[in-house]
Parts: C-alpha cells; structure tokens; sequence
C-alpha cells in the first residue's frame, strides 16, 4: 500500500497542474482536490459504516492534532505549483528527500506520538545517498 501511494504522487502532481490550467490558480486546483477527496472519503466511510465520531469528542481534539490537514494543504498546492515547472522525476525526487530528512528527525526525537530510534550512522549514510540522487536526478 506504501508503495502504491508513492506511485500515485507523481500522476496526482500532473493531473492536479492540469486541473490548475482550467481552474485558474493552483491553489483552486487544489481546493477541488480537496473536495473531491473529501466526498471520497465521505462515501468510503459511510459505505463501511464507520461510526461517525461525535462534535464532542471533534471539539475537545488538541489543535495542534489539526495540523496534518494543514499540512496536506501546503503539500498538494506545493506539488501542483512545482510539478510543471521541476518535472515529476525531480519533484519527487525533492520531495523524498526531505521527507526522509524530517522522517529520521522525528524518529531521533520520537516527534508526533513515534518510537524514538536514534539517528545512526545508516541513516545518515541512507540519507546521503538519496541527496545524491535528487541531485543527480536534477542534473540529469
């Protein structure tokens, strides 16, 4: 599933810059995107019949818990900016590499609720490696 995820940012990245052509901005790009997904999401849980989480238990939710859909925000309106412009391959190139730099960070501090695992020697190296690459994959 990790997998097919990351196989499907790159066609996400172009469809949504196309989507920004007709919508008129990236940012309306995204906002349909959103929507979209949204109603997805809306469907998939009510077709399993997920019980729907209370206004309650949603209002008493710490703020800083909100901040993954803040995130998701920045993350697909900077895809559809980027993505014409850098191309698929050194788009995500760029973006793999600064999430694996922030991904071993939050593991050396156990950030957000994870198991700490120090930073060692493995994952610098790993983390090298995939600079190299996004630089290469930029290069070339």
């Amino acid at each position: 599933m990790a997998l097919a995820a990351g196989a499907v940012l790159p066609l996400q990245a172009g469809l949504n810059a196309q989507l920004a052509l007709s919508a008129g901005h990236a940012l309306w790009a995204s906002c349909v995107s959103f929507a979209i997904g949204l109603l997805l999401l809306i469907v998939v849980c009510m077709t399993v019949r997920l019980p729907r989480p209370s206004w309650d238990d949603l209002a008493s939710v710490p703020f800083w818990q909100w901040g993954g859909g803040v995130m998701g925000a920045f993350f697909v309106s900077a895809m559809v900016m980027l993505s014409p412009r850098l191309g698929a391959a050194t788009m995500l190139g760029m973006v793999l590499v600064g999430q694996m730099i922030a991904a071993a960070l939050i593991d050396h501090f156990g950030l957000a609720g994870f198991t700490p695992h120090a930073l060692s020697l493995g994952r610098v190296a790993g983390i090298a490696l995939l600079i190299t690459g996004g630089i290469l994959v930029r290069l070339y």
